[in-house]
């Protein structure tokens, strides 16, 4: 019952660090994005105003928005393999101890 229990909290919490590792990530992608957006809008034929507001964006995104586990790790599926790859690396090492 106990091991019933425990499988139904680590598939909870690793479905839980993947949809927001899953959703930093397209945080992550659509704001690299935002640049190559702004530069395909045929800016070329509008007023100053709007030329100059969209060289602000174009220098704006140049740095993309990156959600990040309190300053600690980026949200990404990267993050999120490596978080599994150290997870089993762990379990392996403690269920050849225990056996």
């Amino acid at each position: 019952m106990l091991m019933v229990s425990m499988g139904g909290l680590i598939s909870g919490a690793l479905t839980q660090l993947g949809m927001f590792c899953y959703f930093g990530d397209q945080v992550q992608e659509e704001s690299e994005a935002v640049a190559f957006a702004a530069y395909s809008a045929q800016w070329y034929h509008a007023t100053p105003s709007v030329k100059r507001s969209i060289g602000i964006i174009m220098s704006r995104s140049q740095k993309p928005a990156i959600l990040t586990m309190g300053k600690f790790a980026d949200l990404s599926l990267d993050t999120f393999a490596t978080i599994l790859r150290g997870s089993y690396a762990y379990f392996a090492m403690l269920n050849e101890l225990n056996s």
